[in-house]
């Protein structure tokens, strides 16, 4: 997974290059967006999800550890 900082939001890519996220704080929230770096979420194989689910953990963990609160609260 590759991270980058701009301002105050976190931009992610998948070592796997399919699926990207961007972490955005706006005011007290933080809106958190996940999209498939192919243009298109039907995809052939499932393994473009599993990939996903991965990525979200990966994405998470890192997020957590940078002080976002993954929770809402």
């Amino acid at each position: 997974m590759i991270a980058e900082i701009i301002g105050g939001n976190i931009f992610y890519k998948a070592s796997t290059g399919d699926w990207i996220a961007n972490i955005k704080a706006i005011g007290n929230e933080v809106l958190i967006e996940f999209n498939s770096n192919t243009g298109n979420l039907e995809m052939s194989s499932g393994n473009n999800y599993d990939n996903l689910v991965n990525f979200i953990d990966e994405v998470k963990a890192d997020a957590i550890s940078r002080g976002v609160n993954w929770s809402g609260n």
